[in-house]
């Protein structure tokens, strides 16, 4: 998976979340969704084993492990 790939992945997990953990509560999602998006990376590239894990994983479910 490409940088750009795993970005995707990433935001899109982040914005998941937060639709999850915030329902109708649209300003906090978005305000929040960069940080989020930016802990994930940071969650990734501490992690070898995440790190192979995630490039094994089709989109799908490289979002939904995120």
């Amino acid at each position: 998976m490409t940088d750009e790939q795993l970005s995707a992945v990433f935001r899109a997990a982040a914005e998941k979340a937060l639709q999850d953990w915030f329902p109708e509560q649209w300003d906090r999602q978005n305000d929040e969704a960069d940080d989020l998006s930016q802990e994930l990376w940071v969650w990734y590239l501490e992690n070898p084993s995440s790190q192979r894990k995630m490039k094994a994983l089709s989109e799908p479910e490289a979002v939904e492990t995120a």
